[in-house]
């Protein structure tokens, strides 16, 4: 048995609210520590590891009991303060509905165990401005940026990602989305909260899924998201149009991979889980794919998939200069009133990198053309 193939066993016992086998002699617990943190899966798993005999050494449990409480007082704190950004959102009159983690932590067993780095809510876009006064006036700093989405952040822990829409304009699906507000359902117990359907929380959630995957890759996290979600019995009940929509997204077997890994890591009944992947070695690539990634994936895995797309690295060195109008025009303002210097400012973006970027540029060159050793920079520390 691996590594990579225990933590299933501790997440699956985790989900089954059973105790977890015990950790084979040849897994090394320095290495299984560093895994589950990279794929921010250390509170599901620690409560597994407090209850077996043979426990890790030391200074390891005491590391890894940390991460867990400290995953508890955070979701606990984000809770207490998204209530007071709400609360100013009520009074301002702003319409807004809660996204991502803040729905997907309560399918969890119990508090703290679904890790996060932030918290996503979506707001009216006429509203940007009341939005930014509001932040700032709690202490936050941000700025009201190009996209769809305004990222506020406050000592010691507080990040809020603020979204004017639910995916960017250069998102080919984006129009699957713009009627949400119409779609969406109002709160009985405020008086501007709404929130999605399941079926557009499912339909989202698999569109971002797909973003990740096909981008930075994206790790073990998501997927515990999606076997609480396919055991969601209104998300059941409304599987084939579900399924319709993804099919009309070009989404449908991506759906159904995920699904499928899903399954085989925490749903199939197996006697000895290191024989998980024989029935289906076809879906043993994937696994490895997940797993090199971590819950953000990496700058190695964005070079590697763009690569794929572009063909050669001149091409890809072509799609990186390249940048959406709206992206664009945020950064260079002049560009609002005079377009066609467009050209030279995509040029000065490429000259200027390296001395505004140069951590980012010298990681991305370091992963594009190291053989021998891989750059770990995560896509969450590394600006796309």
């Amino acid at each position: 048995m691996t590594e990579t193939i225990y933590i299933i066993e501790l997440i699956r016992a985790s989900l089954e609210q059973r105790k977890a086998e015990e950790k084979p002699e040849n897994i090394l617990w320095e290495k299984l520590y560093e895994l589950v943190g990279v794929h921010m899966v250390s509170s599901i798993t620690f409560y597994q590891i407090d209850k077996l005999e043979k426990k890790p050494p030391q200074q390891i449990y005491r590391l890894w009991k940390e991460k867990a409480e400290k995953a508890l007082v955070k979701e606990i704190s984000f809770d207490a303060e998204r209530r007071i950004i709400l609360e100013k959102f009520e009074q301002a009159g702003i319409k807004y509905i809660p996204l991502k983690g803040i729905i997907l932590k309560d399918y969890y067993a119990a508090p703290g165990l679904r890790q996060f780095s932030d918290n996503d809510i979506l707001f009216e876009k006429s509203r940007r401005e009341d939005v930014f006064q509001i932040m700032t006036q709690l202490g936050y700093t941000g700025d009201i940026e190009a996209g769809n989405h305004d990222v506020y952040k406050k000592d010691p822990i507080y990040n809020f990602e603020m979204h004017t829409a639910l995916l960017p304009s250069e998102n080919r699906l984006r129009a699957e989305f713009e009627n949400i507000w119409e779609k969406a359902k109002k709160d009985k117990e405020n008086n501007y909260g709404y929130h999605m359907s399941k079926t557009d929380f499912y339909l989202f959630h698999m569109v971002h899924l797909n973003k990740h995957f096909e981008g930075c890759g994206t790790g073990l996290r998501y997927f515990v998201d999606e076997y609480y979600l396919m055991k969601d019995p209104e998300i059941t009940e409304k599987q084939e149009e579900i399924d319709r929509r993804l099919e009309e997204m070009e989404l449908l077997e991506f759906k159904q991979k995920i699904r499928k890994l899903t399954q085989i890591m925490f749903c199939r009944k197996i006697e000895d889980i290191s024989h998980l992947f024989d029935e289906n070695p076809e879906m043993r690539p994937v696994f490895d794919y997940v797993m090199s990634c971590g819950a953000y994936g990496t700058i190695d895995v964005f070079i590697n998939n763009r690569m794929k797309k572009s063909g050669n690295k001149f091409r890809y060195f072509l799609s990186r200069l390249n940048c959406e109008e709206e992206y664009l025009r945020h950064d260079y303002p002049v560009l609002r009133k005079h377009p066609r210097l467009r050209p030279v400012f995509l040029v000065y973006r490429l000259i200027s990198a390296p001395f505004k970027k140069p951590d980012r540029v010298k990681a991305e060159f370091k992963a594009l053309f190291s053989k021998n050793k891989p750059s770990h920079l995560t896509c969450e520390d590394f600006v796309i």
